[in-house]
């Protein structure tokens, strides 16, 4: 008998009260809704979610569950009755590997008390990521983040929350932001000790609001890349572990839902827009809401990749982490051989600065050094076109 594969599970949640300016993922806001519509909409979404759980269970019967990631949108917008009924049908369909599953909870600060979430924990949270973005009233207005920063009040009683991992979403980057005002942010949401801390720099994507305003230019580029500099040197000298691009930990403290993401591991995602990894194949939905729905069967896309894409996202996704790959890690999660001429591009990486090459117990590691994670996108792609 075959030990089940442990996966992990997805769970999107479309949904948020208004769209913030920077945003360009898909998501439905609900803010025109009287309080007496959401409730029903919520309710019915779960009930489509849990057919689709139940509905693909056979494609996954071959997988355990050891993480369930709630993501969004607005995942706290639900409220944890429903979020428990999500939970009940992952496990009803999937084996649990254990008692420690991780299971995350995207939180808006303005959905946040000491009652709903421990609510959330009965309802099985473990981990609960709160969107600051940043305290600083004037960059939230820069980014179009319309909602009032977290206070000390609510800070302190989140922190205070117990069996729980704390963890905390930022923004950098802004136009603004100098070297004091992030330094200041961060000393104050360091101070509660937060398990695990993700910073992204701004991204001005292509036909959002924010892109009408505020120019893409090669001036704050630069000042997004000091900045976040100066955010690896303050949270390293803080004793977090800069163990992905954009994202930092106390030891042990890591995002395991995510690290599937960037280790080639299975995960099975539910929703509109949800993307799925598992059976050496993708699988994505292409429905709206609305679609998802009104439609009786939910079947997601295969997506078609061409005879090297296994190798490429590979690169891709394994280099984002800061320990890298190995060489036996590649072969066995594409079934290539990690040809001579691509060691050879590392090995020029290596002589420019932008990448290490460490030889060991009869593998070989490849990762980026700092300068190189900054030119991330264009070195992958020198090193795909060698596949």
């Amino acid at each position: 008998m075959s030990v089940p594969v442990n996966a992990g599970v997805y769970i999107h949640v479309p949904f948020c009260r208004s769209k913030c300016d920077y945003c360009s993922f898909y998501s439905v806001p609900i803010g025109a809704l009287c309080d007496g519509e959401r409730p029903g909409l919520f309710g019915r979404y779960v009930d489509r979610l849990i057919d689709e759980i139940r509905g693909r269970s056979d494609e996954t019967a071959a997988y355990s569950f050891d993480t369930i990631y709630f993501g969004g949108g607005t995942p706290s917008l639900l409220g944890a009755p429903l979020v428990a009924r999500i939970i009940d049908a992952v496990r009803s369909c999937f084996s649990p590997s254990g008692p420690d599953c991780e299971i995350t909870l995207e939180c808006n600060p303005e959905d946040f008390s000491v009652a709903s979430l421990g609510e959330y924990r009965g309802a099985g949270v473990n981990r609960v990521v709160l969107g600051v973005q940043t305290l600083d009233a004037q960059l939230r207005g820069v980014i179009g983040r319309r909602a009032k920063a977290p206070d000390t009040a609510m800070l302190d009683a989140f922190f205070a929350m117990k069996d729980i991992v704390h963890c905390l979403d930022i923004i950098t980057g802004i136009p603004g932001q100098n070297g004091g005002r992030l330094a200041h942010e961060l000393e104050r949401l360091l101070a509660y000790r937060p398990e695990h801390v993700s910073a992204y720099i701004l991204s001005i994507e292509k036909d959002t609001p924010l892109a009408r305003r505020v120019p893409d230019t090669a001036g704050l580029s630069l000042e997004q890349r000091r900045r976040f500099e100066e955010l690896i040197v303050i949270m390293e000298e803080s004793g977090y572990t800069h163990y992905e691009v954009s994202n930092f930990c106390v030891p042990g403290f890591e995002s395991r839902h995510n690290m599937k993401y960037w280790t080639f591991e299975p995960y099975v995602g539910y929703g509109p827009g949800a993307h799925s990894f598992y059976g050496s194949r993708r699988l994505y939905s292409t429905q709206t809401v609305e679609e998802y729905l009104e439609r009786p069967s939910i079947t997601p896309v295969l997506d078609e990749r061409g005879k090297d894409a296994a190798a490429e996202e590979f690169l891709l996704t394994g280099l984002r982490l800061r320990r890298g790959i190995t060489r036996s890690a590649f072969e066995k999660a594409t079934g290539s051989r990690m040809t001579d001429a691509l060691i050879g591009e590392f090995d020029r990486l290596e002589k420019e600065g932008l990448a290490l090459v460490v030889q060991g117990g009869g593998d070989v590691r490849f990762r980026f050094t700092l300068e190189g994670l900054f030119h991330m996108d264009g070195l992958v792609a020198r090193l795909a076109a060698l596949l």
